[in-house]
């Protein structure tokens, strides 16, 4: 009766072994390590407002490209690299770009359609870490979202950098979060004429705008509150001036007495 109980029980064991090894088999069958292909990826920074692009060429140099925001896309840095630099393995790849006197390591896992999760880290001379910055970086599948951008401001940025800087009025740029992701904003703040306040989206190639009058905008303690036009997108802006140069708010969608999407900004003014 105990010889039994012990085959049974060998029995059970050996099966439960076998069904791991199948299992662990058909995983290592159906999972292939990430690859990163020939294309162009883009992202936003919003720790340090930086619009950042990773350009992979089928020559096998590359190029990861900040562009300051807060310039209005007028500065940038090129950070150059080659397939000698790129080490992947099975949940991710690691590109390592040496500078003068520091480096950038850029941790990238995969994500949902063709999109990374990117860990960005800069290092010092000793190894130390002395920043990092997680943020999603995403297939550019027409134009890039600093190009919709371009397209809108190209003849009338000079125009815009005219209207007089006093309170929030002027244009600014910065980022906005929303749904746990950054996107490009853009303010437009007139003191006599219609006020707009832009939107673009990275992953989409689209921007979606909002716009205001004068008599839209009230302020009550410091604070500025502005009823916008659109019926369903950003009509409600909440703003708080930290400096002249700075501003910061929330940004509400609200339709029929429901709020359908909420966000927070921080903006730089260009000039």
């Amino acid at each position: 009766m105990h010889s039994d109980k012990r085959i049974v029980r060998a029995m059970i064991s050996s099966s439960i072994f076998m069904g791991l090894l199948i299992s662990a088999k058909l995983i290592a069958q159906t999972f292939t390590p990430p690859a990163l292909q020939v294309g162009l990826w883009q992202g936003i920074n919003g720790k340090l407002q930086q619009y950042n692009m990773l350009e992979l060429n089928e020559s096998g140099q590359h190029r990861f490209i900040k562009s300051y925001i807060a310039t209005g896309f007028k500065r940038a840095r090129v950070l150059n690299f080659t397939e000698q630099d790129i080490a992947c393995s099975v949940a991710e790849c690691i590109i390592n770009i040496a500078q003068q006197g520091a480096s950038t390591r850029l941790i990238l896992a995969p994500y949902l359609d063709q999109a990374f999760q990117l860990l960005e880290l800069n290092i010092d001379q000793q190894g130390h870490t002395v920043f990092s910055q997680s943020y999603l970086l995403e297939p550019v599948k027409s134009k890039s979202t600093v190009q919709i951008f371009m397209a809108k401001y190209r003849d009338k940025l000079s125009s815009l950098l005219t209207v007089p800087e006093q309170g929030i009025y002027g244009f600014w740029l910065g980022t906005l979060n929303k749904d746990g992701k950054a996107e490009l904003v853009s303010f437009e703040a007139n003191p006599n004429k219609k006020s707009y306040f832009t939107v673009f989206f990275n992953a989409q190639s689209l921007s979606n705008e909002t716009s205001f009058l004068p008599e839209q905008v009230k302020v009550a303690r410091d604070v500025t509150f502005i009823s916008t036009e659109h019926p369903t997108f950003a009509n409600q802006l909440i703003i708080n001036q930290l400096s002249a140069r700075q501003l910061s708010g929330y940004m509400y969608s609200v339709h029929r007495g429901q709020t359908l999407q909420t966000g927070h900004f921080h903006l730089t003014r260009v000039n």
